[in-house]
């Protein structure tokens, strides 16, 4: 792929069970439990353009391409309202970590090619809680 980044595919397992009922509120709601296991590594080249002249004179632009890697874990359920038809409410907590490698080739003028790795890992904990107010 070039010029932009693209959609990542994700790979790996997404969990449903049902785990039984719950009363809230006055209301019998069905409980799935999810459980997150996935993964994604993708890379692509990024336009050239967008580096500009590349470091001044005497500096050529060899190649650019970018890896990126990710993996989501975690876990959380869903409460469905059979009644009414709709998921009344989510939580979710997530732990992504995310690393992305870029690769540049240089060529210097009087010292011949330069390749440039640089690496950013990053990542941490999400929760995601969404209570629906569907009446």
């Amino acid at each position: 792929m070039s010029g932009d980044e693209g959609e990542p595919e994700y790979k790996g397992t997404i969990t449903a069970t049902h785990a039984g009922s719950r009363e809230v509120d006055g209301v019998e709601l069905t409980v799935v439990k999810l459980s997150f296991d996935c993964e994604s590594d993708h890379s692509f080249e990024p336009d050239m353009d967008e580096m500009g002249d590349g470091g001044g004179e005497g500096v050529e632009l060899g190649s650019r391409e970018v890896q990126i890697a990710e993996v989501i874990d975690g876990e959380g359920e869903f409460l469905f309202d059979p009644a009414k038809g709709f998921i009344a409410k989510i939580e979710l907590e997530l732990s992504v970590e995310r690393t992305k490698t870029e690769l540049v080739t240089l060529e210097i003028e009087g010292m011949g090619e330069l390749e440039i790795e640089q690496t950013e890992v990053d990542g941490g904990t999400m929760a995601v809680a969404v209570d629906s107010s569907i009446e």
